[in-house]
């Protein structure tokens, strides 16, 4: 690989196609620098060089601003928050699951305390009709009681 540079006053198109050449050059290499000259970090120093900021390695591998431990980081968060919101989905399925089931239950309830009251009026005016009937024989055997005692008084003093 050669690069020709005649001084150092380059412009910033010309930085980013060295680091372009050395991307491509060690592309697919099982080198060290292979593992330097990535097309993440190539992106990184042509954003860093575009916006006239120095691409600091350090800053790239350890620092604060936009750095790989950083994007890892936000991937690993990513990751949980993906994971976290299955799992909320699964549970709320089953939470309406659940509730169909609970919603169910109470209508088969409802309708079965409908129906007991149903229930319970219908007995309550049989036994009501059966009250009345036994009054209306007890009556009846209170007049039988009386004219028995008037047959068998007249009777005796015939």
């Amino acid at each position: 690989m050669r690069i020709d540079i005649k001084d150092h006053a380059l412009a910033k198109a010309e930085e980013v196609a060295i680091v372009e050449k050395l991307h491509d050059f060690f592309k697919g290499s099982d080198t060290y620098l292979a593992s330097l000259f990535t097309k993440e970090f190539l992106g990184w120093v042509s954003k860093q060089i575009k916006n006239d900021f120095p691409p600091d390695l350090y800053h790239w591998g350890f620092g604060s601003t936009g750095t790989r431990a950083e994007i890892e980081e936000l991937k690993s968060q990513w990751s949980l928050c993906q994971s976290l919101n299955l799992e909320l989905l699964s549970q709320n399925e089953s939470l309406a699951e659940n509730l169909k089931i609970k919603a169910d239950m109470v209508d088969r309830i409802q309708e079965r305390m409908s129906q007991l009251f149903e229930d319970k009026v219908d007995l309550e005016m049989i036994i009501a009709k059966k009250v009345d009937a036994i009054d209306a024989l007890e009556l009846e055997t209170t007049a039988l009681k009386a004219k028995l005692y008037d047959l068998m008084n007249k009777g005796g003093k015939k």
